[in-house]
């Protein structure tokens, strides 16, 4: 299953979103990580959009998308910045569940 990310231009982090890349990575196997301009772009499907801001601005573009879009905004809780780790399973628990079912159409592998 494909998942598009965008990311912000990072210009005052509270977390460095491609962090959360490798954790979500290893968490879920099944899912492709592919940036979403080249997803949407070229026409691909895809089950979710997911928007990476890593400040509270939330400055990400929202792409052109009808689908599931996820987007995260650090913030800092008690002047310390997000766990990397907790944020990754907050986003886990928003994406589409694993499926092996070939007919769900959000599966494009």
């Amino acid at each position: 299953m494909r998942i598009g990310v965008k990311y912000c231009g990072h210009c005052r982090p509270f977390l460095d979103m491609t962090e959360l890349i490798p954790l979500l990575r290893t968490a879920r196997p099944d899912l492709d990580f592919i940036p979403a301009s080249a997803l949407l772009r070229e026409g691909g499907d895809c089950a979710a959009i997911l928007r990476l801001n890593a400040c509270p601005s939330a400055c990400a573009a929202i792409p052109e998308f009808s689908g599931l879009q996820i987007c995260v905004a650090c913030e800092a809780e008690d002047q310390f910045s997000s766990d990397p780790g907790r944020l990754a399973q907050r986003i886990l628990e928003a994406l589409p569940p694993m499926t092996d079912d070939p007919a769900c159409p959000a599966r494009t592998k």
